[in-house]
């Protein structure tokens, strides 16, 4: 019988020896085949992401895509640029935490090359202005001793005066203040003879902010909780823990580097962790015998204490057995993130915004930052798909996850497992399963109303 259990030790030693040595490097940044890119309109280009280092790549988050001017050219899922109308724009590629550029400049097709100005007959200065969200007032100088004139291409949020003259000139740009969580930039262009000048006024997002406010959920005939405003998160150098503070927000491949000493946030744990954190375990060894709870420690964005880990059976009233259960819940999209929404018992629909209940793809439900600040103002909670973590590996390597996995405090009738609830467009639903404990998922606690 030893020889069986050292046997079993041996191999399960071995599989995890192998798989750390099969763990894909660490991401450490990317570029873009081009950093500048000329096009005729109508044309196209491929962009290529380079990873450091190279292999990285196969454990890398998925590439988002995006055009800062979509009406000068369109940018496909896999980095196409198509150019649309004569214009300027960058092309951003965003993996995990890092981003690279693309300016691009789209021209007319046969035309007259554009001409740049001659330093000695027409400039502009300076050829950038960076805006906060709450917009400003910027000056340029313009030295020319010929005639020349400016216009804005979006003249909704950007103004100048004067926009001609017949030789130097002091312009005043008025930038109107950014209201959406989405940056934007334009150019001011201007003309001169047979020059061209641009200067290109970058304006940044507002800030998002959380408008969560806690209503009521029931999680028995009696009984009702409210949930917190986020994921729980665990800084692991510092040794504290808060909410997240916006409830889309989760720390994805972070949860790779997961110990002691990692100086970020982490939002995978192994069952039961609340007093040990960063423990990995393994497949069968050493798994979490007691649980404790995450709700017993300072929480320093909790307002308070009084948070814990809800059992299986309030989860499963929540998600299938209150009133109306079924109308009360749906996948959803929130700022490109994939999730599911639970609503509270006495749900109002905001009007601005429309919810389709019991959807099973994530799809069917999508939002922008702000209308989902419509959502969780009116109560709304959403559950990201967070994914899930198999001691320091990801159980998936796309940027966007598809899964859910949170736990329970339920024990099940195996030592080394426990319920968590888990949904996925896969599984079409959100219900109660079970898992070893060693795995890392997500916690959401609540506490009493």
């Amino acid at each position: 019988m030893k020889k069986v259990i050292l046997f079993l030790f041996a191999a399960a030693l071995f599989a995890a020896c192998n798989n750390q040595s099969n763990t894909p490097k660490e991401l450490k940044g990317i570029s873009l085949n081009k950093q500048t890119l000329e096009l005729d309109m109508g044309d196209s280009y491929q962009l290529v992401v380079l990873y450091e280092p190279e292999d990285a790549e196969e454990g890398a988050p998925k590439v988002i895509w995006e055009c800062t001017k979509e009406r000068v050219a369109t940018i496909s899922a896999t980095g196409r640029v198509e150019a649309k109308q004569k214009g300027r724009a960058t092309i951003v590629a965003t993996c995990g935490r890092f981003t690279a550029e693309c300016k691009l400049e789209v021209v007319t097709g046969g035309s007259t090359p554009v001409v740049p100005p001659d330093p000695d007959k027409f400039s502009v200065t300076p050829t950038e202005i960076k805006a906060p969200a709450e917009g400003g007032t910027y000056t340029l100088t313009v030295k020319a001793n010929i005639a020349w004139s400016a216009t804005c291409e979006d003249d909704t949020w950007a103004s100048i005066s004067p926009d001609n003259g017949d030789g130097d000139a002091t312009i005043t740009v008025t930038v109107q203040p950014n209201t959406v969580e989405k940056a934007d930039e334009q150019d001011i262009t201007f003309t001169a003879g047979e020059f061209t000048m641009y200067v290109t006024i970058k304006r940044s997002a507002q800030a998002a902010v959380s408008k969560f406010v806690e209503r009521p959920f029931s999680i028995s005939d009696k009984q009702k909780v409210v949930f917190s405003q986020g994921n729980l998160q665990y800084h692991c150098k510092d040794q504290k823990w808060r909410f997240a503070e916006l409830q889309y927000d989760y720390a994805g491949q972070n949860n790779r580097q997961f110990s002691d000493t990692y100086d970020g946030w982490i939002d995978l744990f192994s069952w039961g962790t609340g007093d040990d954190p960063t423990f990995l375990g393994g497949a069968g060894i050493d798994d979490k015998e007691t649980f404790v709870d995450w709700g017993k420690n300072t929480i320093s964005n909790g307002n308070g204490g009084g948070w814990y880990t809800m059992n299986d059976t309030c989860w499963k009233y929540i998600i299938s057995e209150r009133p109306n259960a079924a109308t009360l819940k749906g996948f959803a999209m929130i700022n490109g993130v994939n999730g599911c929404v639970l609503l509270p018992d006495q749900w109002e629909q905001p009007e601005e915004v429309n919810f389709t209940a019991d959807a099973t793809k994530y799809t069917d439900n999508q939002y922008s930052a702000v209308e989902w600040g419509s959502m969780e103002a009116a109560g709304a909670v959403f559950l990201p798909a967070a994914e899930s973590r198999d001691v320091s590996t990801l159980t998936d390597k796309g940027g966007v996850f598809s899964s859910g996995w949170y736990w329970t405090n339920s024990p099940n009738g195996y030592d080394c497992c426990a319920y968590m609830v888990y949904f996925s467009e896969e599984a079409g639903a959100i219900r109660i399963n079970s898992r070893g404990r060693s795995y890392g998922h997500s916690v959401r606690l609540v506490r009493n109303k």
